[in-house]
């Protein structure tokens, strides 16, 4: 009888071995699976930090609209909890768009890519000024409606950006359309009655 409660222990033991190896695996597994599902942030090749208009440098006289499609969320724009690393890359990058503009002052990518990283480091200021360059080049582009509009409302939606979202609208760039109706709701009566053609800058 000894030999046999002993065989049974000696089973019932290898049998809470299995269980709990079997248990421990599908609990490494279940912890491997959530570490595999976390996003892993890629700010300057993501499109949400910024929009390229690289098309528009081969032909900026035409008055053809490049590039109107822009897919990204607008609450990205306004995240700063950028890494040492990631601010010293956009420093890098505003740099070698200068240096565009001081070899070509009509490059109409550069100061609009420049002025997306100067947003991208929360520097709105800057990022106006190089999109009004922009415009000065060529104003029939909507993005640089669309970013210009992003930089002036840094907090709140002013009537400012709203119009530079109606502009954008105007030319085509759909996101601008839906931003305009979610966001400016309260500058609506006053932008159907402006003049598109006295968009300030």
């Amino acid at each position: 009888m000894y030999l046999k409660l002993k065989n049974f222990n000696i089973v019932d033991i290898e049998v809470k071995k299995v269980f709990l190896f079997c248990l421990i695996s599908l609990f490494s597994i279940s912890l491997y699976s959530q570490r595999t599902y976390i996003p892993k942030p890629t700010p300057y090749k993501d499109p949400t930090k910024g929009v390229n208009i690289d098309s528009l440098k081969t032909d900026t006289t035409s008055g053809q609209i490049n590039n109107t499609s822009v897919d990204y969320d607008v609450s990205d724009l306004f995240n700063l909890n950028l890494s040492e690393s990631e601010r010293a890359q956009a420093k890098a990058i505003i740099e070698v768009f200068t240096e565009q503009i001081d070899e070509d002052s009509s490059n109409i990518g550069a100061y609009v890519n420049r002025g997306s990283y100067w947003a991208t480091l929360g520097l709105h200021v800057q990022a106006i000024k190089d999109y009004d360059k922009a415009l000065e080049i060529n104003d029939q582009q909507p993005i640089i409606y669309y970013n210009r509009a992003l930089s002036k409302a840094r907090f709140f939606y002013t009537f400012d950006a709203c119009l530079d979202l109606k502009q954008a609208s105007d030319l085509g760039l759909q996101q601008a359309q839906t931003l305009m109706m979610q966001q400016c709701g309260k500058h609506m009566t006053k932008l159907n009655s402006y003049q598109t053609d006295t968009v300030s800058k």
